[in-house]
């Protein structure tokens, strides 16, 4: 399992690289720069998670999502931005953790305050914040709580965690 985590955080680096120089992304968004890397990786199945590119072009304002699998580059999907704010730029040549070392502080996090819970799903976003990387993680657990992390890719640390049980998710959509 170990390994499969180790390949993927290689691939976030390559992969991104044979997107920005592919045809695909050149011909459609060239300006483009890229916001966030995003990960869905569920337990047990780690092999089959691929990371997702979302790049931003200000001069149309939009996002685009490209995802590479069997060597292709995808167009996972474009849209228009939803915050009123312009997105920050990562710099994934400035990224410290690597996803092994971040399941590593959230194996650790679980052991400390959440030792009787089992992992069902890991979620990651690499963004930026502040112009710095940011690791937000959703956890979802088999017990239905759901766990949202940040970590700073500056000094490891969580700089911000919440547990929220499926009631309370359900009674804040009402």
């Amino acid at each position: 399992m170990k390994e499969a985590w180790l390949q993927n955080c290689k691939m976030l680096k390559q992969d991104y690289e044979k997107i920005i120089h592919s045809e695909e992304f050149n011909k459609i968004f060239s300006g483009s720069f890229l916001i966030s890397c995003f990960l869905n990786k569920a337990v047990g199945y780690e092999e089959n998670s691929l990371w997702e590119y979302n790049f931003y072009s200000g001069e149309a304002k939009k996002t685009s999502s490209f995802f590479v699998k069997d060597e292709k580059v995808l167009l996972r999907d474009a849209g228009e931005l939803t915050s009123s704010n312009d997105p920050e730029e990562v710099i994934l040549d400035n990224l410290n953790l690597r996803e092994h070392q971040v399941m590593s502080i959230i194996n650790d996090f679980l052991k400390n305050g959440h030792k009787n819970e089992k992992l069902s799903k890991a979620i990651m976003v690499v963004e930026s914040e502040n112009h710095k990387i940011i690791w937000s993680i959703v956890l979802m657990l088999e017990s239905s709580k759901m766990i949202s992390l940040k970590i700073s890719d500056e000094n490891f640390n969580i700089v911000k965690s919440k547990v929220i049980s499926l009631n309370e998710m359900v009674a804040g959509v009402k």
